[in-house]
């Protein structure tokens, strides 16, 4: 399959079905988020790891609603660079796990682009380390 094909192929499915891909991931942490750092949208192993009942508690928010002040600011510093076009890949960083401990975790971040090229946003994926660890 060409790359032709394959955007006809993914234009033809839909983004949105695409997106729900990443409920088949329960370990990975997967969220989309506009230029101005509000979630608009998050897989359920996100809105579980954030103790909501849905993703109505999560659209239009930010890092700063569900996490302490000093772990969002460092959330909002790497999508500042992804905004500005840079990637950020499997960089390891200090998360809350659901029962609100501090855990290491591996994110990586791309930004978003419209059809004219404008980054318009950011998605990202991140993964708990240890919890990863112990299923090994």
């Amino acid at each position: 399959m060409n790359d032709k094909n394959f955007t006809n192929f993914i234009n033809q499915m839909g983004v949105e079905q695409l997106i729900r891909m990443f409920d088949l991931l329960p370990d990975v942490l997967f969220w989309i988020k506009d230029s101005s750092h509000n979630f608009i949208h998050a897989n359920q192993a996100f809105i579980e790891h954030k103790g909501v009942k849905g993703i109505e508690k999560i659209i239009g928010k930010t890092d700063y609603n569900f996490s302490p002040a000093h772990i969002a600011k460092q959330f909002i510093r790497d999508d500042e660079k992804v905004l500005a076009g840079k990637s950020v890949t499997e960089r390891l960083e200090m998360n809350m796990t659901k029962s609100g401990d501090t855990a290491w975790y591996a994110t990586s971040k791309r930004p978003i682009t419209n059809e004219s090229g404008h980054i318009i946003g950011t998605y990202g994926i991140t993964r708990h380390l240890e919890k990863q660890a112990k299923a090994l």
